[in-house]
C-alpha cells in the first residue's frame, strides 16, 4: 500500500491550487484556517477529501488539492 493512499489525514502536507493556477502548501491540523486574499478555507473542509478534490472557501471560489507532496521519512 501506498504511503499516500486514501483520504487526507491530519499532519499531511497538502498543495493546493488556486483559480490561477497558484500553488500553496499546508499541514493539516484540527482548528487551522489557510487565509489568502480571496478567503480563508478550514482545515478540516479538506480532512478524509480524496486527492484531487475540488472545495469552495469562505470567499466563494474553488481551489483543489491538487495531492500529497513532500514526504516524510516514516
Amino acid at each position: 500500500m501506498s504511503a499516500f493512499s486514501g483520504p487526507f489525514e491530519v499532519g499531511d502536507r497538502v498543495q493546493l491550487t488556486g483559480p490561477k493556477g497558484r500553488l500553496n502548501t499546508i499541514t493539516l491540523a484540527p482548528g487551522k484556517q489557510f487565509h489568502s486574499h480571496r478567503g480563508v478555507l478550514e482545515h478540516e473542509a479538506l480532512i478524509g477529501l480524496p486527492d484531487g478534490s475540488v472545495v469552495a472557501n469562505s470567499g466563494e471560489w474553488s481551489t483543489s488539492p491538487s495531492g500529497r507532496c513532500c514526504p516524510t521519512s516514516s
